[in-house]
């Protein structure tokens, strides 16, 4: 939930097993789609000023990373695919709902699109192409 009305919520269970000490954790499985459900809360105090707003969907590492660690960690990953053509992070845009215009790949771990919050919520799908033992060299990290 955003200080600003939105509201985002990723259409997979959370992991029931857990420390008390820990945040929550979804795992999600490598290429299968998850639905990202996007709905803006009207507030009167805080209205919108336009009514189509872009949203961004970027997979980042948990740990936090200097921007230059993180690029290079995804440039080791795509080193290591079959196809130049590989993406980290898919869009399903058929069976996404209430974006106006086309997905757009904004970054190598970023898609972007546009879409209207008083007419309704929107939802993206989204597959994450990539494994976190994919970031090493050693197996089983």
């Amino acid at each position: 939930f955003s200080d600003i009305g939105f509201k985002y919520f990723l259409e997979s269970p959370i992991s029931t097993s857990q420390r008390r000490e820990d945040d929550r954790v979804t795992y999600i499985n490598k290429g299968q789609f998850y639905g990202i459900t996007l709905e803006y809360i009207n507030d009167a105090d805080k209205p919108l000023k336009n009514g189509t707003v872009k949203s961004i969907v970027m997979l980042v590492f948990r740990e936090e990373k200097t921007q230059d660690e993180e690029v290079k960690a995804w440039q080791f990953w795509h080193s290591r695919q079959h196809s130049v053509k590989q993406r980290i992070l898919d869009a399903d845009t058929k069976n996404s709902s209430g974006i106006v215009g086309p997905i757009e790949e904004v970054a190598h771990n970023a898609i972007a699109f546009y879409w209207n919050p008083l007419e309704g919520q929107a939802k993206v799908n989204i597959a994450v192409q990539c494994l976190s033992t994919d970031f090493s060299n050693q197996k089983g990290v």
